[in-house]
């Protein structure tokens, strides 16, 4: 099983995004853990810039004022 944890400092947009998408691609992880996304509120189109056409489920945690929110 391989887990991979990143610090994005705010995942809101579509060029973090898509960092993500290309610097998680071909790990073969089983689990992406997100911090700090600041996220208050999410939706699950905000994750197909990140995973593709990979199969993913997700649980989300808001962020609380600016600092918070994990994926």
């Amino acid at each position: 099983m391989k887990i991979i944890s990143w610090n994005v400092m705010q995942l809101g947009g579509f060029e973090k995004q898509k960092e993500v998408h290309k610097s998680v691609a071909g790990k073969n992880m089983s689990i992406l853990c997100t911090i700090e996304t600041k996220f208050s509120i999410f939706y699950d189109y905000l994750c197909a810039p990140i995973y593709g056409t990979l199969s993913h489920g997700y649980s989300f945690h808001t962020s609380v004022g600016a600092p918070g929110g994990l994926l």
